[in-house]
């Protein structure tokens, strides 16, 4: 195992809204509402635009709602959002609501705005921390072909044109995170896995084999027992880091792991924005377009290499 400097960091989590009205667009679209509650968070500013012509799309522009009536209900308790001012189409909550959102808590949140009307609501699902990390990568680079021995579904490719390409580095990431204590209904949860390394690399497979990102069911998760913390969940993901030559070291890079646990909307919402045909992914929101319910995110950077 190749030791590992460790950082911690934050998630930048980001799904792209952007949807086109037909050939014939009515005057104004439907709106577009992106509301993610943090769990142990305050709560977050919500974005609400509207969907736009094809121009608007292809230029990934996103026209914002600066008219709305946001309203937020948190458990029994509605709290009516305000326009940020320096930003428009962002809305937060009035000063004075500055209460923790916890885990299980039920949220919805109603956007009204030129005779449009479009809702949604979720669950704030329990944290989730990362416990622990392992790294594992050969002592030395393999050509490219052998990647697909390692069951990483690459047989769509032409590997005689990949083995001609150079070696890589196949690191393994093994990760753990704690099973919920005490919530009852815990394994009915969604986790979403993701190995991003920062560093830029100058060979293009390093885009073939990124095979590093996992939406998963919590219970389908493998399970096991730890000394310290009690029942622990396991995930392991493979990235791949290409070289020139075989005897070359594996490069240092930083890798940002992240882990986020939700419920079942925001899996169909990140499975969905992979679909090139969709204009825009699934979301849970009625009479519009985007995502409204509860995450809950960690992340750290480790560094690997020589």
């Amino acid at each position: 195992m190749r030791s590992a400097r460790l950082f911690f960091g934050c998630l930048s989590l980001s799904v792209l809204f952007l949807a086109c009205d037909t050939a014939q667009p009515e005057k104004t679209g439907l709106l577009v509402i992106e509301a993610y509650f943090k769990t142990d968070r305050p709560l977050p500013r919500i974005m609400v635009h509207e969907s736009g012509p094809i121009d608007a799309l292809l230029n990934e522009v996103k026209l914002p709602v600066v008219d709305a009536s946001v309203v937020v209900k948190h458990n029994d308790t509605d709290i009516s959002f305000v326009p940020v001012l320096d930003s428009p189409g962002v809305y937060k909550a009035p000063d004075g609501n500055d209460f923790i959102l916890r885990a299980l808590d039920r949220i919805s949140v109603r956007v009204i705005s030129q005779s449009r009307m479009a809702e949604g609501s979720g669950m704030i699902p329990p944290s989730v921390s990362i416990t622990n990390v392992n790294v594992f990568a050969p002592d030395r680079a393999i050509e490219a072909v052998l990647i697909d021995s390692l069951n990483l579904g690459i047989d769509s490719l032409n590997v005689s044109i990949i083995a001609n390409e150079g070696f890589i580095y196949p690191v393994e990431v093994e990760l753990t995170w704690q099973v919920p204590q005490g919530i009852q209904d815990a394994d009915d949860f969604w986790i979403q896995t993701r190995l991003d390394p920062i560093n830029k690399f100058s060979s293009s497979l390093l885009d073939f084999f990124l095979l590093s990102e996992q939406v998963l069911a919590e219970y389908d998760i493998e399970i096991g027992d730890d000394p310290v913390f009690g029942r622990i969940r396991k995930w392991t993901g493979i990235y791949a880091v290409p070289v020139q030559n075989e005897e070359d070291e594996l490069p240092q890079h930083d890798l940002r792991i992240t882990l986020l646990r939700s419920g079942s909307d925001y899996a169909r919402l990140v499975t969905t924005a992979r679909e090139p045909e969709r204009r825009s992914p699934a979301g849970n929101v009625t009479g519009g377009i985007g995502f409204i319910g509860g995450i809950s995110v960690d992340s750290l950077t480790i560094s690997i290499g020589q």
